[in-house]
């Protein structure tokens, strides 16, 4: 079998003149290099992950045992799992809590989200450690096709003043405690993604999250956004337990492999 590193992130497997596997690499801002791959055989898995050097994660779906098997045998352990659910779109009876605000991410100060973006991560499995920079952040908030209506922000003590992002209105001198966001369908005929869910330590357990959803959920509702769809990891018992009770099906899923360093 024959490897190809056609770009800096793109690795080919060659069976004689036939392809017969693909590999991407992402370094992502927390450090981890994650490999994806893409019409793979069985055989496949190992000569391509041997390409890259020291510690890596893999994602395979939950229903390719053959996959994972390769991997395992090329020195790949099982890291967790995420499962895939679609959630219904439906208007929620969540009451935002006192002394709370939302604001659309365009109303918001964009340092201040990314901080808030970073420190919600420590707690998701699998990203904890994300640190971008600045440029990358606005790539993946403002550059990319999106709706600011919802991608919203949770503000402790906001004051509705001043100018900070893109010439629009920002709360500032408050704290954000917390954000939900809905991507833009990836394709044609694609579900919108609710990409993440989050809240600050200090401000769990008061309905903050469900209050998040119920309120990016009535944007969806007069687009006529009728079902979202999400990742949560099988450890998320918290994340489990609120898109359950809000009518959210498993379908499918992920698994993440870690090969550790040599």
């Amino acid at each position: 079998m024959r490897i190809e590193n056609l770009q800096d992130d793109s690795w080919t497997a060659w069976d004689g003149t036939s392809q017969v596997g693909a590999m991407s690499v992402w370094r992502s801002p927390d450090g981890r290099c994650r490999l994806y791959f893409n019409g793979c055989q069985a055989d496949a898995y190992g000569p391509l992950s041997a390409a890259i050097d020291g510690q890596c994660y893999a994602y395979v779906p939950l229903s390719d045992e053959a996959a994972q098997a390769a991997l395992r045998e090329a020195g790949f352990a099982g890291s967790r799992v995420e499962h895939n659910y679609r959630v219904p779109v439906r208007s929620i009876d969540a009451p935002v809590p006192p002394g709370i605000r939302f604001c659309t991410v365009d109303e918001a100060a964009a340092e201040q989200v990314m901080l808030l973006d970073c420190a919600i991560r420590q707690d998701i499995p699998g990203s904890d450690g994300w640190q971008p920079d600045m440029e990358f952040f606005r790539q993946q908030t403002y550059d990319e096709p999106r709706d600011p209506s919802a991608y919203l922000i949770a503000a402790d003590g906001a004051a509705y003043v001043g100018a900070a992002h893109v010439g629009a209105a920002a709360y500032v001198g408050a704290a954000y405690v917390g954000l939900v966001r809905v991507w833009l369908p990836e394709r044609e005929g694609a579900a919108r993604r609710l990409g993440c869910i989050g809240v600050l330590p200090g401000y769990r357990k008061r309905g903050l999250a469900r209050a998040l959803v119920g309120a990016v959920f009535a944007v969806l509702t007069a687009q006529g956004v009728a079902e979202v769809t999400c990742e949560i990891d099988d450890a998320n018992t918290a994340s489990k337990a609120l898109f359950t009770s809000l009518g959210a099906v498993a379908e499918g899923g992920t698994i993440e492999l870690m090969r550790p360093r040599d």
